[in-house]
């Protein structure tokens, strides 16, 4: 069942916000991203911007986009996450054509075990890692442009467009945002009006 609802999950995702810059779901103890009944695990998305980022760090303090967690295996969830580190043996890495390195240690130190875009699943101990302790996410820097709203630094005009109601007004000079849409949290809210502007049609 939980397959049943990671899928259902990934795919209102995938319509809905689109270039959420990464997506990971992160399994603790378990290889091939094949959770258990007692499993625990997350799924993380934010902006691919390069920052390291350990897995052992409170999701609070992650810089995060959003942060679901499910237990019993999926049987339980979303729910919102703990203020724990997860650390995973396995993980779902969904990041476009972007590249996302996870490593062995903290401060993505130690060794590399990279991947480009998407990949069913990486498991740590197929590369001679006991876990991930840590990763980070690249972006390119482009500008996409939807609604004559254009987003640098990773973030997706989709998630801003379509999720937070982002908009070019006044002859496309000023961008407005519809703060209390529901698909759209006050962390996207904030990297949107940070990293989006207008663009001229």
């Amino acid at each position: 069942m939980h397959l049943l609802i990671h899928t259902l999950l990934g795919a209102f995702l995938c319509l809905a916000s689109q270039g959420l810059a990464f997506e990971l779901t992160l399994y603790p103890n378990v290889p091939l991203c094949s959770a258990e009944s007692d499993t625990t695990y997350r799924i993380i998305s934010g902006p691919s911007n390069g920052t390291c980022i350990n897995f052992d760090q409170d999701p609070n303090s992650m810089n995060l986009l959003s942060c679901a967690q499910y237990q019993n295996g999926g049987n339980q969830g979303p729910l919102p996450c703990s203020t724990d580190g997860l650390i995973p043996r396995s993980v779902r890495a969904i990041n476009g054509p972007r590249a996302c390195e996870f490593f062995s240690k903290r401060d993505c130190d130690g060794g590399l075990h990279q991947v480009a875009g998407e990949r069913p699943c990486l498991t740590s101990t197929d590369v001679g890692f006991e876990n991930y302790a840590s990763f980070r996410c690249d972006w390119d820097d482009s500008v996409n442009v939807e609604g004559f709203v254009g987003c640098h630094d990773g973030v997706s005009s989709n998630v801003c467009v379509n999720d937070c109601g982002c908009q070019c007004l006044n002859g496309g000079q000023n961008m407005q945002c519809i703060p209390d849409l529901v698909r759209c949290s006050l962390r996207a809210l904030e990297v949107c009006e940070l990293s989006c502007v207008c663009v001229n049609p």
